[in-house]
């Protein structure tokens, strides 16, 4: 049985990486609706057209490769063996949350061509609420409670089963 202080110590670092998700998917929402100095439309100089598709494109093949090869059960067993089981789930999460804030970061706006936009107030307001709705359900998800006898209880179970140390 671990000691108090790396429990403790356990917790807090769980903390700390649901507090960067949450911090990285609070920007992906002022990315993706235009709100961030470097948005998915703005910012940043995209160079040549086709470099700008293989950088984003190469981005989320990024990004879809670190969940697929993270989330697979063979690479959990050796992780497992370098990180402490019960801190595997945290540290997921902040290397996702890492490859996101690197995604936003290298992203290559493509002004064409114009896939939609929305001119009408309603519409604006309309894809405004669909965002946000959609945006703060995602996050709640993560911090749902489905009885009261767990701490803090996520999806994964990460920070709860960091104090357990299960």
């Amino acid at each position: 049985m671990p000691s108090t202080i790396y429990r403790a110590a356990a917790f807090l670092f769980s903390i700390a990486c649901y507090g960067a998700f949450l911090l990285v998917f609070l920007y992906l929402l002022a990315f993706l609706g235009n709100l961030a100095p470097s948005s998915i439309d703005l910012g940043r100089d995209m160079g040549s057209l086709q470099n700008a598709v293989l950088v984003d494109i190469g981005l989320i093949l990024l990004f879809g490769l670190q969940h697929s090869v993270m989330a697979r059960p063979g690479f959990k067993q050796a992780w497992t063996r370098v990180v402490p089981k019960e801190m595997e789930r945290s540290l997921y999460v902040l290397i996702a949350s890492l490859v996101l804030a690197l995604v936003m970061w290298q992203w290559r706006p493509i002004p064409t061509p114009l896939l939609w936009h929305a001119d009408a107030t309603w519409s604006f307001a309309l894809a405004w609420v669909v965002m946000g709705r959609a945006g703060s359900r995602c996050a709640a998800a993560k911090f749902v409670a489905p009885h009261s006898s767990h701490l803090i209880y996520t999806r994964s179970c990460a920070i709860r089963c960091t104090w357990d140390g299960s």
